[in-house]
């Protein structure tokens, strides 16, 4: 079980930084990074707490409760996060790959 429990708490601290990664680096609007801190980051913590209800079986139903209550929270703060976004007017994306794929064969 050890080594369940510790491939789990690897597994989810990998998700976690990729998570951070793309909120940091890879995208660049409001839009973008909330996708990345929504679905990556909470699976990498739902990774983490099940490893540690794996390595610690005395605190299995507070793991449960707080898997439980992270599932529920984190789309209802996304949406939230997501609606403040778009009531401030912050811009979306533009990304024209059409006119970047004229522009390229245009230049060829």
């Amino acid at each position: 079980m050890q080594v369940v429990g510790a491939a789990l708490l690897i597994a989810g601290t990998v998700f976690s930084v990729i998570g951070v990664y793309g909120f940091m680096v890879t995208f660049k609007n409001a839009y973008e990074r909330l996708h990345a801190s929504g679905t990556v980051v909470t699976l990498g913590l739902v990774l983490i707490l099940a490893g540690v209800a794996v390595l610690q079986p005395a605190v299995w139903t507070k793991v449960v409760v707080l898997i439980g209550f992270m599932m529920l929270t984190s789309p209802v703060a996304g949406h939230a996060i997501a609606k403040a976004a778009h009531n401030q007017h912050l811009p979306a994306g533009q990304r024209d790959d059409l006119a970047e794929a004229r522009k390229q064969q245009a230049g060829d």
